[in-house]
């Protein structure tokens, strides 16, 4: 997460990313061939089981590529506002080369799919982080998971300090089944009842 990272908030403008990843490396003994050595990011996957019960495990690096995000002075729960389409061009959640791995990954047999997020990726609430900042990249994401005939996709992601469990409907030409995200910093916290639309104070 942001503070695992280095900087609170941070994307690929953190000075300290590097230092961030060889400490996380070190601390988790990857060993001296591990991809993740010799490629930008900490991103990784994992697979367990054989059909029907075939599990992937999919870590996503949702800061070393990131682009900058938009502040909002005014906003009432959060510092950010998101991108509009025109203003989102060529901003990136995961850079392309993080792209075309997960690509690949989806591709690849699978059951049950736990997709791995820093940030909360179908959330809507808030101006805090979160994939819909950029809206062309969740976008993206999800006709990735209709073009890649991906089963079984689940998001796990924190960052909140708060739980909740969300839902994204099937839609045309995007996802074909519904998505489903719990986010869990932690699921043992309670929330006001103000709060209990998913927006949170600052932290």
């Amino acid at each position: 997460d942001d503070h695992d990272y280095g900087l609170n908030d941070c994307g690929a403008s953190n000075p300290y990313k590097q230092t961030a990843k060889d400490l996380f490396l070190e601390r988790f003994g990857a060993a001296e061939d591990d991809p993740r050595r010799s490629r930008g990011g900490l991103y990784t996957s994992h697979a367990f089981g054989a059909a029907p019960n075939r599990t992937q495990v999919i870590l996503l690096d949702t800061r070393w590529f990131r682009s900058e995000l938009k502040r909002d002075s005014g906003a009432a729960h959060g510092r950010y506002a998101p991108y509009t389409e025109a203003e989102a061009g060529r901003l990136t959640m995961l850079g392309e080369e993080q792209w075309a791995w997960l690509e690949a990954r989806l591709r690849e047999p699978a059951d049950l799919r736990l997709v791995f997020s820093t940030v909360q990726v179908l959330s809507t609430a808030h101006g805090w982080e979160r994939w819909g900042l950029i809206p062309t990249e969740v976008r993206r994401l999800r006709r990735l998971i209709r073009s890649s005939a991906a089963r079984g996709v689940v998001f796990l992601s924190g960052d909140r300090h708060v739980g909740g469990v969300y839902v994204q409907p099937a839609a045309a030409g995007l996802n074909p089944y519904p998505l489903y995200e719990a986010t869990a910093s932690s699921l043992t916290h309670t929330v006001p009842p103000s709060l209990a639309t998913g927006d949170e104070p600052p932290h």
